[in-house]
């Protein structure tokens, strides 16, 4: 048994993606339809940027500032960034930000647990609405989170129901007003959203919001920052950088106050004009020495690309086909992996060290499987695959003038009693005598090849029921040619093939003809062909191809060490086109009788 397995995995490789071409054409169509899937469901994010000038250093604690927790929570909630409305239509779901037909006025939260909870508006006219809890995935659970589920029935008791525009709601879970603005509702679904606006900022802070200076020594930072707007983005960064430049004025403003206020306790004595006059001075010329020390100033307000940062639909579609080849060449790897069928010539030789005596092409035709074609189609591929056998045998066996050919397979369906019939046909069409033996006595069918009666055979013959020229079919064209069909099904067939007489009837053949050809039952079904492996001068083991599997050559193997078999051979059986690569013969060369 040969050790190298790469060569032969490459070819099933191959094979795989030959013969699934149109399943790994539907996984890269499904790869593909998936990414444009995905375009068309994921809400697209829009990167807006903008510039500040800050100096003078360090950088670093005015960036901080800048990303600091209180700074966004106050930028959020002056936005009304704490509730989102969503339109879905066509499964397609966006947020609807300053396009919404309505908007949300004194809102209080009242239960934490609503923040996340998605609530339906459905409009019912230009008056009312209607809003309902979107169920969630725990009120499906079993009883072991009853208490959850009852919690998050009571909150959808509390808000669901019927209710008017413009006219404070109040439930247990929140109190708003919805006012609808004019226009028109345009049909699909309407989701509101409520967010807590400390997760909001964190989840700002790490994702969505990027500040850094220009270059290194810059004072320039350039602030990023992404949102499912361009609108919003903008809206979010000049709101934030307004904030930034009023809190660092209200503190200037704050220091300058307090420095005034000490100076003003030192001047009780400076009647009342003077001084405040000297403290009017005093403060502008604070605060503008204050201003030109720390500078700060918004050299570029927010700008948004109309093309979305994300999804990239070049990217996208260039990661699905990716994927989709790479489920393409798994599939193909996994099919081969598992595929422990021999397929090819080249696959026999990869895995046994045993000798390959031929092969036999695909007949399509399946009623020539019926019967010996060898006889009726001469001049067939599969005819010559059988002479260039024949002609191998030929050369192997050139120093002996008798030849017991034995013929068996590792399971049924094979093809061996096929291969048996028109190997002996072949060899009795020459000039030499050919004797052909039905031992598969358990399932015989060579009869129905040449269409004889089973009636009387080699289990007559071999039982003393009768004689071997009651059991010997001549055939009508071909005189060197004789059939001995397998009688009637014996209960001990194995008996009668150990017995004294078939050592005495293979002695008596040997000395009448040039070749003995036996056909046996597959080894997996019975012990019968073991037993006759003693008489025969070569062995054949019969292959299938796309149905034999590897392991049938490592018992072939086995056996044959245990054995110690004469001249072993293999045949590979039904060999389609694409898996010939031999030079054996040319299916395209065919010879054809004149009419």
């Amino acid at each position: 048994m040969r050790d190298e397995k790469r060569p032969l995995r490459t070819r099933k490789f191959f094979y795989a993606l030959k013969k699934y071409h149109w399943i790994h054409i539907l996984i890269l169509l499904l790869a593909l339809f998936g990414g444009v899937l995905y375009l068309y469901l994921t809400p697209p994010l829009f990167l807006a940027k903008a510039t500040l000038e800050i100096t003078p250093e360090p950088l670093a604690t005015e960036i901080d500032l800048l990303r600091s927790d209180r700074l966004i929570v106050k930028t959020l909630r002056d936005l009304g960034f704490d509730r989102s409305i969503y339109y879905t239509k066509e499964y397609r779901k966006r947020e609807s930000y300053g396009g919404a037909p309505f908007k949300i006025e004194n809102l209080r939260i009242k239960e934490r647990g609503l923040y996340g909870k998605e609530i339906i508006i459905d409009p019912l006219s230009n008056e009312r609405f209607s809003l309902r809890m979107k169920p969630s995935l725990f009120e499906y659970l079993d009883t072991l989170t009853a208490n959850l589920i009852k919690r998050s029935k009571s909150d959808m008791i509390a808000i669901d129901g019927v209710y008017a525009y413009n006219r404070p709601i109040e439930t247990r879970a929140l109190s708003f007003v919805l006012k609808r603005e004019e226009g028109f509702f345009e049909k699909g679904r309407y989701t509101l959203l409520f967010h807590d606006l400390s997760s909001l900022s964190k989840t700002v802070r790490t994702r969505l919001l990027d500040i850094h200076p220009a270059s290194r020594g810059s004072h320039i930072v350039i602030l990023n920052y992404r949102d499912a707007t361009a609108k919003k983005a903008k809206d979010f960064l000049n709101r934030l950088m307004e904030n930034y430049l009023r809190f660092r004025k209200r503190e200037i403003q704050a220091r300058t106050a307090e420095i005034i206020g000490k100076l003003s306790r030192n001047m009780a004595n400076i009647d009342k004009d003077r001084r405040e006059y000297l403290t009017q001075k005093l403060s502008d010329l604070m605060v503008e020495r204050a201003v030109a020390k720390f500078e700060r100033k918004i050299l570029e307000r927010a700008k948004a690309d109309s093309r979305p940062l994300s999804p990239d639909p070049v990217k996208i579609l260039l990661l699905s086909l990716f994927v989709g080849l790479f489920g393409v060449l798994l599939h193909a790897l996994l099919r081969s992996f598992f595929d422990t069928k021999i397929k090819s010539p080249e696959d026999v030789r990869q895995i046994s060290d045993l000798a390959f005596y031929g092969m036999i092409p695909y007949v399509k035709n399946g009623k020539s499987y019926n019967k010996a074609y060898v006889l009726h189609e001469p001049n067939s591929p599969a005819s010559e695959a059988y002479r260039a056998i024949r002609n191998n045998l030929d050369y192997l066996m050139v120093s002996q003038e008798h030849k017991v050919i034995l013929v068996t397979s590792s399971v049924p369906n094979e093809g061996k009693t096929t291969f048996s019939a028109n190997l002996a046909a072949v060899l009795g069409m020459g000039e030499k005598q050919c004797i052909l033996l039905s031992l598969d006595m358990r399932r015989p069918e060579l009869h129905h090849k040449f269409g004889l009666s089973n009636k009387k055979g080699m289990s007559d013959l071999l039982s003393g029921r009768a004689e071997l020229d009651e059991v010997t079919w001549e055939h009508e064209i071909y005189q060197n040619f004789d059939i001995v069909t397998s009688g009637t099904i014996s209960p001990n067939p194995a008996e009668l093939i150990a017995s004294e007489k078939m050592k005495e009837l293979i002695k008596e053949l040997r000395a009448k003809y040039d070749y003995i050809v036996i056909d046996t039952p597959p080894l997996h079904l019975a012990a019968d062909a073991t037993i006759l492996m003693q008489y025969a001068d070569i062995t054949l083991f019969v292959l299938k191809s796309e149905f034999s599997r590897e392991i049938y050559l490592r018992e072939i193997e086995e056996l044959n060490e245990k054995l110690h078999l004469k001249n072993v051979g293999l045949i590979l059986n039904s060999v389609k086109p694409k898996y010939n690569t031999s030079d054996m013969f040319d299916r395209h060369y065919i010879y054809f009788e004149a009419s």
